[in-house]
This record gives structure tokens, C-alpha cells and sequence, in this order.
């Protein structure tokens, strides 16, 4: 799983200062460590559900918390060529994760989700670079070495009678991530 502690700052700052958390999406690119990029928004699209009118290449877009899916989100700023995307929260809790949806494809840029008042601090720093990067604290997980797991499906054979249970010959949906085979 794509680790979910991030660190949004200002490149002026640093790249590797202490910046602003960050919470990460399920749904991020699994190869994607840091993104640097001009801090975008668009006002006739404050929440980055809709198509952004115009290209945002290579931009970080900035995006309300609300109204559509994170994920959805994420999908809409890559088709207009953004490199990332920070959600700044509406006035609902934060979450720890930003869950995904199986249905729709997976994005190739990241998406991260900060508190309002980074959110609005930011909106007045358009333009400004800023950098997102992975955090490594609190992980468990040194991200620069390999991870191997097992994974087994089994159906209860009990289970074959109910429908709510796995079926012998269902089809089960499985993404497999391939990485850096060389340093295995």
C-alpha cells in the first residue's frame, strides 16, 4: 500500500524542511516519492470535480475538499496535465487515509489532503513552487528496500451456498504492482 504521510511545502523553504503534514491517497502511484510543481487553482472549478478549462501542465492544483471523490479529483487534474494535487479540508474531520474507488482507473499523479488553514494559506501563495514528498516517520516501512508478501484467495466451500460469499469460477480483480526487479 502507497504510504499515506505526506509533507507539502514551499520550495522556498527548502525541499527537505519541515513542511506541513499531509495525508495521502489509497489511490496514489505507488513509484511516485515527490512532485514539485507551480501552486494552481481554478475558480469556476474550486472543488476539481468538473474538466478544468485550459491545461494545468505540470502545475500543482490546489482543490476544496466536497462534492465528488478524492479520486475523482486526482483524475480530472492529471487529464488537464497537473503533477499533483492538494485537497485542502472543508469543515469535516480529517481523515487518515483518502480512500479510493475500485471502479475508476488509478492516477499517475498524487493527491494529498491538508487542513484548511494550509489550504487557504496556500491559495494566497499561487504561482509559488512547493514540493510534496512521502514521510517516511511512523511508517515501519523502509520504502528504499524491497517488500515481499503473500496473498492467498480461498472460498469457504461453505460458503458456495450464499451469495454473499466467493464463488467457485468468480472473477476476482487483483493489481499487481511490478517495481525495480534488479534490486530484488
Amino acid at each position: 500500500q502507497t504510504v499515506q504521510s505526506w509533507v507539502v511545502a514551499l520550495a522556498a523553504d527548502g525541499e527537505s524542511g519541515p513542511g506541513k503534514p499531509a495525508v495521502g491517497g489509497a489511490f496514489n502511484p505507488w513509484n511516485v516519492d515527490a512532485v514539485r510543481g507551480a501552486l494552481a487553482h481554478d475558480p469556476s472549478n474550486v472543488d476539481g470535480c468538473a474538466s478544468y478549462q485550459g491545461r494545468r501542465q505540470g502545475a500543482v492544483v490546489l482543490a476544496l475538499r466536497g462534492n465528488c471523490w478524492f479520486h475523482t479529483k486526482a483524475l480530472r487534474a492529471q487529464e488537464a496535465g497537473a503533477a499533483a494535487v492538494i485537497v485542502y479540508n472543508d469543515k469535516r474531520p480529517m481523515v487518515e487515509v483518502m480512500d479510493g474507488v475500485d471502479e475508476l482507473r488509478s492516477p499517475r499523479i498524487p493527491t494529498v489532503l491538508v487542513d484548511r488553514r494550509v489550504g487557504e494559506a496556500l491559495l494566497a501563495r499561487l504561482g509559488a513552487e512547493v514540493v510534496l514528498r512521502k514521510s517516511l516517520r511512523d511508517e515501519g516501512v523502509d520504502l528504499r528496500r524491497p517488500i515481499s508478501t503473500t496473498v492467498i484467495f480461498e472460498c469457504d466451500p461453505e460458503g458456495f451456498q450464499r451469495r454473499a460469499v466467493c464463488q467457485e469460477g468468480d472473477a476476482v480483480d487483483v493489481k499487481l504492482i511490478v517495481g525495480d526487479t534488479e534490486n530484488v
